[in-house]
């Protein structure tokens, strides 16, 4: 009986400890640490999610996860106590892949292909690539071909100007050196590859391409700066 007894207390010990870690649920709020923002100010984070000087316990989560999603550039929340007064937030920010102007709107386009307005004022003088379309059902491929080069060729995410898509024409991109890069429309995949076979052989001749027409797989067309 008295190990049946040890063992039920054993086992309330270990749920209240966890309960403690993973649910923070008797927590006074008098001090939130914020981490993993680099673009919002833990400052806005902690405002908006209006829990300090509160019993967190009595608070609904979702709805403070809510307040705290209305920052649209935050993707994932977590809570974590760290003891009866003290709460960390750990914030996760959206991983932006360019500036997107689809259909005369401005926005962001991020890793997930998401096209999000409203979050200027949290990446001002950061540089990213543009992306221009007529619509949003491009997204992911502009995004895609922006992979693809920066992994596959020599180009940096940094080094890419603009990709462009026309309904006629497809996709082309422009960089930073001066490239003009003709993709077209569709088999991006082995057309990046197509182009690095181009980009290597031209940087062993030490010649810099102003244009390359990659729209047809079986035949490049490049141009060169003199």
């Amino acid at each position: 009986m008295n190990k049946i007894k040890k063992n039920l207390i054993i086992a309330i010990l270990i749920l209240s400890v966890a309960t403690y870690i993973y649910f923070p649920i008797f927590c006074f709020v008098k001090k939130i640490e914020v981490q993993g923002n680099q673009y919002v100010s833990s400052e806005e984070i902690v405002h908006t999610s209006e829990i300090q000087g509160k019993l967190f316990y009595v608070l609904n989560k979702e709805e403070v996860e809510v307040k705290l999603k209305s920052i649209k550039i935050i993707d994932e929340i977590k809570f974590e106590q760290i003891n009866l007064r003290k709460l960390r937030i750990n914030i996760k920010e959206k991983k932006i892949l360019m500036v997107g102007y689809v259909a005369d709107k401005k926005g962001y386009i991020d890793s997930k292909f998401n096209f999000i307005t409203g979050i200027d004022s949290y990446l001002v003088g950061i540089d990213f690539p543009i992306f221009t379309s007529d619509s949003k059902e491009n997204l992911r491929i502009g995004g895609e071909i922006l992979e693809l080069i920066t992994k596959e060729t020599s180009f940096s995410k940094e080094e890419i100007s603009e990709i462009k898509y026309d309904e006629i024409i497809g996709f082309s991109v422009f960089t930073s050196k001066n490239t003009h890069i003709y993709f077209g429309k569709g088999n991006y995949k082995s057309k990046v590859k197509n182009l690095k076979k181009i980009l290597d052989d031209y940087s062993k001749k030490k010649l810099s391409p102003s244009f390359i027409d990659i729209s047809n797989i079986r035949k490049g067309v490049v141009k060169s700066n003199l």
